[in-house]
């Protein structure tokens, strides 16, 4: 039963999580311990953004696990080194760069509730 009430709610909360993410991978805002060249042929220093070719924002599977739970996953080969970070191989650390907690949940709620008083003409 409760699941018919919220299920509407969850999708577009959903949808609220993927647009913010995205915001988050493409903004400049992520320090990086040297200059790369990336694979679309710029070379980026810090602080910079997380999408080069846009594999990775690409990758987000949304799956269905249940009425009320859902789970996102970047499929991409790298997407957990972006995220996590790593040992190189020449021993120092690559820093990881968590874009699911780039925005504050706080932020995420009133930016939900913004659209959805919108949605109801409140």
């Amino acid at each position: 039963m409760l699941a018919r009430w919220f299920a509407p709610a969850l999708v577009a909360l959903i949808e609220e999580l993927v647009e913010v993410f995205d915001q988050a991978m493409d903004s400049s805002i992520w320090d990086y311990d040297r200059a790369t060249q990336r694979r679309n042929g710029t070379t980026v220093t810090s602080p910079r953004s997380i999408t080069d070719t846009g594999e990775l924002k690409n990758s987000l599977v949304i799956i269905k696990v249940a009425d009320l739970y859902y789970q996102m996953v970047w499929q991409a080969a790298h997407a957990a080194v972006t995220l996590l970070g790593r040992r190189r191989a020449d021993g120092t650390n690559q820093p990881g760069r968590d874009w699911t907690k780039a925005r504050s949940e706080i932020q995420m709620i009133l930016m939900y509730a913004e659209k959805i008083k919108s949605q109801q003409g409140v």
